[in-house]
C-alpha cells in the first residue's frame, strides 16, 4: 500500500501524486508500487527493499546524501507460533533531499499514530524533525505495550493466587519471552539513535535536538521498565512452580498417609482370610469383634502419629 502525505501549513493532508517535499509511506508494498517510488525519487532500491525483511536489525547507513535508518518497532498482533503477546518489525525511514520514505512490511502503531493524531506540528518540509517524531513515537509504543504486559502479568498473578495452574506458568513464560525480544530490540534501537544523534543536520533547530534527547530518554526509560518487568515476571514464575510443586508434594503426602491408614486393618483382615487354624492363637484373637476393635485402634493410633507429622 502506498500513502503520500504533505503539510499544507495546517494539517498532514493525503494527496495523491509523488511531489518534492511529500511524505511517502509504503505499507507492505508491490513491486509495482516500489519501482514506482524508486523511479520518482531516485532512491536508492537496496533501501526500499532492507526494511521489508522481518529478521532485518537496526542499523543507520548513508550513500550518495541519501540515510537509511532501521529500527524495530513494536507489532500488536499476538504471533500463536512463537507464542509472543507482542513482537517486533522493522520500520526503515529514507531522508533524500526532497523526500521522506518510510518502509514497512506491514501496519505499524506508530506511523498510523502520528498520521491520525493531526498533529500541526508534523511538517514533511522538516524532514530532520519528521524523522525524530516518527522515533519518538516509536518510543512511546513500547512504553505502551510495556504498561499493558505490566497488566497483565497482575491479572496471571491474582489469577494464580487462587488458583495456581500450568496455563498462568506457559503464559509468563510468553511475556518474558516477548520481553526478552523488547530489551534486544530496544537496546539496538537505543544505538541507533545515539548514531543520528551525531549528525548535525538532525540540530538544525533547538526543539530538534530536545525531541531527540527525549526519545533517547523514553528508549532508557524503556530499557528499565522491560529490565524490572522481566525481573517481576522471572520472580513469579519461580513462585507459582514452587507452589505448584508443594501443592503437588501435599497432595502425594496425604494420599500415601491415606494409603498407610487403609493398609494396616487390610493386612489384619487379611491374615485372618488365609487358610489359618484360629485354635493356635489365644482365645481373645479368635473373636470377631475384638479383631475389628484392635484394627480400629491401631488405625486410630496410626492417624494420630501421622496427624502430628502434619501428614494429613
Amino acid at each position: 500500500m502506498l500513502n503520500i502525505y504533505k503539510n499544507n501549513g495546517i494539517k498532514l493532508d493525503s494527496i495523491t501524486q509523488i511531489e518534492p517535499d511529500c511524505w511517502i509511506h509504503l505499507e507492505d508494498p508491490t513491486k509495482e508500487e516500489m519501482m514506482q517510488v524508486f523511479k520518482k525519487t531516485q532512491c536508492h532500491y537496496d533501501f526500499l527493499s532492507a526494511s521489508l525483511d522481518l529478521e532485518e536489525m537496526p542499523r543507520l547507513e548513508r550513500e550518495d546524501n541519501q540515510y537509511l535508518i532501521v529500527v524495530n518497532v513494536v507489532n500488536e498482533s499476538f504471533d500463536d507460533e512463537l507464542n509472543l503477546y507482542y513482537d517486533t518489525v522493522p520500520l526503515g525511514v529514507v531522508i533524500l533531499d526532497d523526500y521522506v520514505i518510510t518502509i514497512a512490511p506491514q501496519s505499524v502503531s506508530c506511523i498510523n499514530n502520528l498520521v491520525n493524531r493531526n498533529i500541526r506540528i508534523v511538517s514533511t518540509l522538516r524532514k530532520n524533525k519528521l524523522l525524530i517524531q516518527i522515533m519518538y513515537y516509536m518510543a512511546q509504543e513500547y512504553l505502551k505495550a510495556l504498561q499493558k504486559i505490566d497488566k497483565i502479568s497482575l491479572e496471571i498473578e491474582q489469577r494464580m493466587t487462587k488458583s495456581p495452574d500450568n496455563k498462568a506458568i506457559v503464559e509468563l513464560l510468553s511475556l518474558e519471552k516477548t520481553l526478552v525480544y523488547f530489551k534486544s530490540a530496544l537496546r539496538s534501537n537505543e544505538s541507533v539513535l545515539k548514531k543520528l544523534n551525531r549528525f548535525q543536520w538532525v540540530h538544525r533547530f533547538e526543539d530538534d535536538s530536545d525531541l531527540l534527547e527525549d526519545t533517547l530518554i523514553e528508549i532508557n526509560q524503556g530499557i528499565d521498565m522491560t529490565d524490572i518487568n522481566i525481573g517481576v515476571i522471572v520472580g513469579l514464575r519461580e513462585a507459582f512452580s514452587s507452589l505448584i510443586s508443594n501443592n503437588l508434594n501435599n497432595t502425594m503426602k496425604i494420599l500415601a498417609s491415606v494409603t498407610i491408614l487403609l493398609t494396616v486393618p487390610t493386612m489384619i483382615f487379611s491374615f485372618y482370610g488365609i487358610n489359618l487354624n484360629l485354635e493356635v492363637l489365644p482365645a481373645i484373637f479368635q473373636s470377631t469383634g475384638f479383631v475389628s476393635f484392635f484394627s480400629v485402634c491401631l488405625t486410630a493410633v496410626i492417624y494420630l502419629i501421622l496427624k502430628r507429622k502434619n501428614m494429613l
